[in-house]
């Protein structure tokens, strides 16, 4: 697996390539992002996002959070 930014071009050797957060980029189509799978539903809350990007002492234990907001 590998991690790359949806701004990136596809290259050859990509593989599937699946985005994974609530909204689609504005400034990308989705014929230019080339992404085989959009999983919106899986990505984290509005809240957990803000939450998590104010405090910069956070770290995986923030997960768990993530996984109550959601419901799992």
């Amino acid at each position: 697996m590998h991690i790359k930014r949806i701004y990136e071009p596809a290259v050859e050797g990509d593989g599937t390539q699946v985005l994974v957060d609530r909204l689609w980029p504005h400034d990308t189509s989705k014929n230019e992002a080339h992404i085989h799978i959009w999983l919106g539903d899986i990505a984290p809350s509005a809240d957990l996002r803000h939450w998590f990007g104010r405090d910069p002492k956070s770290d995986v234990s923030s997960v768990a959070a993530g996984r109550n907001s959601r419901g799992t």
